[in-house]
């Protein structure tokens, strides 16, 4: 009977262990997903975004909930260049449960889209979710 009792104490200090060690980790495990899954998606939405004087691709902002109004105030180079392929907008402060939104508030970002330019047929933001998705193992 004895053995019972301490198994019992001791497999509740171990369940209480492992809740207090998943509180700790699985928030900055999924935060760390957050950030790695918004890296994907700029860094592809960038890229697939097509170039005329650059206005368009410098114009994708991040923000918490809503998209963002903010659109670039200069065009870079001449047409042709690669206007900031690799640029990266750093993640705005967020917490879990937050939707973290990619917006362009250029008013032709929606026809473009919709599949306007040659240059992106299929779009920027849909391919970009597509590859993501496909990534990640379909966990996005």
């Amino acid at each position: 009977m004895g053995n019972k009792k301490t198994f019992h104490k001791t497999s509740r200090g171990f369940v209480a262990g492992i809740n207090n060690w998943s509180s700790l980790i699985c928030p900055a495990a999924a935060a760390a997903t957050v950030r790695q899954v918004y890296m994907a998606c700029f860094q592809g939405i960038i890229t697939q975004s097509p170039v005329d004087n650059g206005t368009f691709r410098l114009s994708w902002f991040p923000a918490i909930g809503e998209p963002t109004t903010r659109v670039a105030t200069k065009q870079t180079g001449s047409k042709g260049e690669s206007y900031e392929a690799d640029r990266m907008e750093p993640i705005p402060a967020f917490h879990l449960g937050d939707v973290i939104v990619i917006g362009n508030a250029l008013p032709y970002a929606k026809p473009i889209e919709s599949g306007w330019s040659p240059k992106a047929p299929q779009g920027v933001v849909a391919p970009t979710k597509r590859a993501v998705e496909i990534a990640m193992g379909g966990l996005v």
